[in-house]
């Protein structure tokens, strides 16, 4: 996981539109609306319905989405998702 700060990640390269399933589907799971998520991540309750659409998003907010997931921002680009064909839950 990324700590503060250390970015690694070429966020044009972010799938948003797989990274906006996972985050609703744990969202639902977890019983929360988009703004108690957005509270959660601190993040504005429109970054979580654009990431939920499939929209980008800055790298703030995708990096609080993404330790909400407990998943590092990596986990989300593009061709390694292409390359695996799968998505873990």
């Amino acid at each position: 996981m990324l700590g503060e700060g250390d970015v690694t990640f070429p966020i044009d390269r972010i799938d948003f539109a797989v990274l906006g399933m996972f985050a609703d589907a744990a969202r639902i799971r977890a019983g929360l609306s988009i703004g108690a998520l957005a509270k959660i991540c601190d993040v504005p309750p429109d970054d979580i319905h654009r990431v939920i659409r499939g929209r980008g998003i800055g790298r703030e907010a995708l990096e609080a989405i993404c330790r909400w997931l407990d998943r590092s921002p990596e986990f989300f680009l593009h061709d390694d998702l292409k390359s695996r064909r799968m998505a873990y839950l």
